[in-house]
């Protein structure tokens, strides 16, 4: 008898626990800081100089000072986006922004560099940007669409000039195609 009764309290705990299980985890999911929420923040950045304007953004990161890094494709714009760079002046706006543009927290642009140059090649389609601890920026281009991801043996590789990836230090000084 005391052997039933022992088995009858188990089971009742046992039940017990199976029972209360899932308000147990509802107050511990309670517990749980909330999913964090974004907001579209439309005066960041604030307006750029020299009537710029950004194309695609490729790729964004930040670096160890908290400065925020935008790459984009200035080759993704239109002409008539581009109408006050050509010659003579087809509108007052506008002109396409350096590809790696550098901003601080509250959107102020603190310098920009980017495109071609000499000792370096500078790909067609900016894909991505990443700053290491050792400030230094890894720029990467990805390839066009024609080219033959695996060539055979003696045939050419077309598209090739745009799979690359740049290196420069945080101050765009040293850009070395890697």
């Amino acid at each position: 008898m005391k052997r039933l009764a022992g088995f009858v309290s188990t089971g009742l705990a046992f039940a017990a626990a199976v029972a209360l299980s899932p308000a147990l985890a509802q107050d511990k999911a309670l517990d749980k800081p909330p999913v964090p929420q974004f907001q579209v923040e439309p005066f960041w950045p604030k307006p750029l100089p020299n009537n710029w304007i950004l194309g695609q953004v490729s790729g964004i990161a930040t670096d160890k000072y908290d400065r925020i890094w935008v790459a984009h494709r200035p080759g993704s714009l239109t002409p008539r986006e581009r109408a006050a760079e050509r010659t003579p002046p087809e509108a007052k706006c506008c002109v396409a922004a350096p590809a790696v543009l550098v901003f601080d927290a509250s959107g102020n642009l603190l310098f920009s560099w980017g495109g071609p140059g000499s000792g370096y090649q500078w790909p067609e389609s900016e894909h991505g940007i990443y700053v290491d601890g050792n400030d230094f920026v890894w720029l990467a281009g990805n390839g066009k669409t024609d080219t033959p991801a695996f060539p055979t043996v003696g045939e050419p590789s077309f598209g090739t000039e745009n799979h690359r990836v740049l290196s420069a230090m945080s101050d765009h000084n040293g850009v070395l195609t890697v």
